[in-house]
């Protein structure tokens, strides 16, 4: 199973570095990704996981983007990409599933 949740997040760091400049194109990829994932692999208390990367991810942008930490090419809102957000509640579940899918790997 960890090997599924592996290629899904290698994808998404494709999915960013070659669509950035489309971010409707990844804002639909990642709501796709995170209501199937949430359907078909839900797992107790996921909406907390999605609530805490939903606000703690972009805050760290929104703090440091301003400030000239960094920037990004195509932004919406306080130099933030529109995508961001769903991207870091994607990647916050995927990653959850990696460590909680560990153990399992590591018997093999």
């Amino acid at each position: 199973m960890i090997w599924r949740w592996l290629a899904i997040f290698t994808v998404n760091i494709f999915l960013m570095s070659w669509y950035w400049s489309h971010p409707v194109r990844i804002v639909a990829a990642f709501i796709v990704e995170i209501v199937l994932i949430l359907i078909f692999n839900k797992r107790k208390k996921d909406w907390v996981w999605v609530g805490v990367m939903a606000i703690l991810g972009p805050m760290v942008d929104l703090i440091v983007v301003p400030n000239g930490g960094w920037s990004y090419p195509v932004s919406f809102v306080a130099g933030i990409p529109l995508w961001l957000p769903l991207g870091y509640v994607a990647s916050g579940l995927l990653m959850r599933r990696i460590v909680d899918d560990f153990p399992t790997f590591k018997k093999r």
